[in-house]
């Protein structure tokens, strides 16, 4: 039977906390692996992903074993791959679904689990038993995730508006269904007690219920991208929020252990999920590409060294086509580009005022402030390749130097249409690295 309390209102209290956010790494950790869809950080250790399968459906949730050795994943058409001492125990891969996977949770014993479909449909596997589902009722807003109860004999359901749905011996303890809510929820995570539970928005806003205790949110901060899940501490004095570029916010008793934020791997991931320990936690990531990045201007005009450009290249790899601008100080090795990019509309021209077209139906214009082609102490050019570069890439249609005047060095990426864009900048050599997708 489905139990479905009355929503109240509750005061879900969403305050940033002091986020600590390492700029690495602890010593000692192994970089991901960008073959990979699992990244595994503190004492995770990896068994395996689909990172070298062809798939037919994307990645969309995660769970572990309760010996911390195994795991599952699952994909949008209910696959699931199993790694480690995760036994397979089934799957609705074969199956014609009304609505596709949203999320799954194990037994407490590892010896089964439920998926869960987004109009609240459960299917049970192994020792995972059927305790009620949504799947007949008309839901106001989808399921978007769930989580189960420390006996295994009951879980929760939770609707992209907050509405929980508790089934078996899973106690209602409140919802954010009548609530307001400034972003969607998109996760939820349960306390070691089961007598409550966290949801979190795609803001990275915070709401606790029953024993679950606020430790912080990234509710008040602007993300590079949205939260997409959240996982407990084993105690429950703590929890992580994962964003969907791999960003991780840990919060209480929850520490950073490293995430895939600032690597170009360009897979949005689906899910974090801890040890059993809390030392260590896993990302899955979708299986898909993506550029993570906006349209939205990219700027970095902190005071700046002088860059004399040596080369650009451009290439392309999966669905990123990309463009790197190389740079030298005039002096020393490793310097600061003070770079400004965004879309802007033609004609573009430079100091001569004279138009200069750009091939493309959208144009990404690069500006370096202290950037030239000709190193003039020395008295010689750095920069002999085109001016007018015509790459036949997939998005890209044109890199053309538009100005080179007075330390200000502009160019123009001419691209087919307005797409998503990332701004990264590295050293060694000085280089900016813009992807596109």
């Amino acid at each position: 039977m489905v139990r479905r309390r009355t929503v109240r209102r509750i005061a879900a209290t969403a305050l940033l906390a002091m986020v600590a956010l390492p700029p690495a790494p602890p010593a000692g950790a192994v970089a991901p692996d960008p073959s990979q869809d699992v990244f595994a950080f503190g004492d995770a250790g990896f068994f395996g992903s689909t990172g070298g399968v062809s798939l037919t459906r994307p990645i969309v949730g995660m769970a572990a074993t309760p010996t911390g050795l195994g795991y599952w994943e699952v994909g949008t058409d209910g696959g699931i791959f199993a790694y480690g001492d995760a036994a397979f125990h089934g799957s609705t891969g074969a199956l014609r679904l009304n609505r596709p996977i949203v999320g799954m949770a194990a037994t407490p014993t590892g010896q089964g689990y439920w998926l869960v479909a987004s109009d609240g449909g459960i299917f049970s596997f192994g020792d995972a038993d059927f305790a009620g589902s949504t799947g007949a009722m008309t839901l106001n807003q989808p399921i978007v995730g769930m989580a189960a109860t420390p006996s295994g004999h009951g879980y929760w359901l939770v609707a992209s508006d907050g509405g929980v749905f508790s089934f078996g011996d899973a106690t209602f303890a409140g919802s954010t269904g009548a609530t307001y809510l400034n972003k969607p929820i998109v996760g939820m995570a349960s306390t070691p007690s089961g007598h409550g539970y966290w949801l979190v928005a795609s803001d990275g806003g915070i709401f606790s219920f029953g024993d679950a205790t606020f430790a912080g949110s990234t509710g008040a901060l602007t993300l590079n991208q949205p939260i997409v899940g959240m996982a407990a501490t084993p105690t429950g004095n703590g929890y992580w929020l994962l964003a969907l570029d791999g960003g991780v916010f840990a919060f209480g008793g929850a520490g950073f252990l490293g995430s895939i934020a600032d690597l170009a791997f360009h897979k949005p991931v689906a899910a974090i999920v801890a040890t059993p320990t809390g030392n260590g936690y896993w990302i899955a990531a979708t299986h898909e590409c993506a550029v993570l990045g906006t349209t939205a201007d990219k700027v970095d005009l902190a005071p700046g060294s002088l860059m004399n450009l040596t080369a650009v290249r451009t290439g392309s790899r999966g669905c990123i086509d990309r463009v790197t601008f190389e740079f030298a100080l005039d002096s020393g090795n490793n310097g600061h580009i003070a770079v400004e990019t965004g879309y802007r509309n033609p004609p573009f021209s430079g100091a001569s005022g004279m138009p200069v077209p750009v091939a493309g139906g959208a144009f990404i214009q690069v500006r370096v402030e202290g950037g030239a082609t000709y190193n003039v102490a020395a008295n010689t050019p750095t920069y002999t390749g085109s001016h007018d570069i015509r790459p036949s890439l997939p998005f890209v249609r044109e890199v053309r130097l538009v100005d080179d005047f007075e330390r200000n060095l502009v160019w123009v990426i001419g691209i087919d249409r307005k797409r998503p864009f990332t701004l990264r900048q590295f050293d060694g050599p000085d280089r900016i690295v813009i992807d596109i997708g």
